[in-house]
């Protein structure tokens, strides 16, 4: 759309009945001001879905997170203390991302306070996108099942965190 039908538009003498009355010229003006926000709009979008976060992996080789379907699987990989231990260490490393996040967050908020309406806009909806991404991966399987086997296990590492 920005590299075909926004350069035609822009490119365009006549505009017929558009041009000849000044209602037909706000018409115009009020219509391609509407497009350009439109653009600006996909474009932040775009941007936004980009700009995801990827929490860290499980780079235990000892279990496989999909495996584990219910709680008595978690119980019997919670009796094993490597396992405990590698899970412990990945929700610690999540922990540190999403305080991250928030810190960053809030640090963007505190850059940007004399933006105008349309600045304010973009900074909520890429908050939204990076908060969505990351409550996507919360709610998953995977992230599911590490609480709850440290939880299982009684880890020190939730009062902590």
């Amino acid at each position: 759309m920005s590299k075909v039908y926004q350069p035609a538009l822009l490119c365009l003498k006549n505009w017929g009945d558009l041009d000849t009355t000044p209602q037909g010229r706000k018409t115009k003006k009020y219509f391609l001001d509407s497009y350009d926000n439109f653009m600006q709009y996909l474009k932040s979008a775009q941007a936004n879905a980009g700009e995801g976060i990827k929490l860290a992996d499980n780079t235990s080789e000892k279990i496989n997170l999909l495996e584990i379907k219910g709680v008595t699987e978690c119980i019997q990989v919670a009796s094993i203390p490597e396992i405990v231990s590698d899970m412990e260490d990945l929700a610690s490393i999540w922990c540190r991302q999403i305080e991250q996040i928030l810190a960053e967050s809030d640090q963007m908020r505190k850059e940007a306070d004399d933006t105008g309406p349309l600045a304010e806009l973009d900074h909520w909806r890429r908050l939204m996108a990076r908060f969505n991404a990351l409550l996507e991966q919360i709610k998953s399987h995977k992230c599911r099942m590490v609480i709850n086997i440290i939880n299982i296990a009684r880890s020190k590492v939730l009062k902590v965190q």
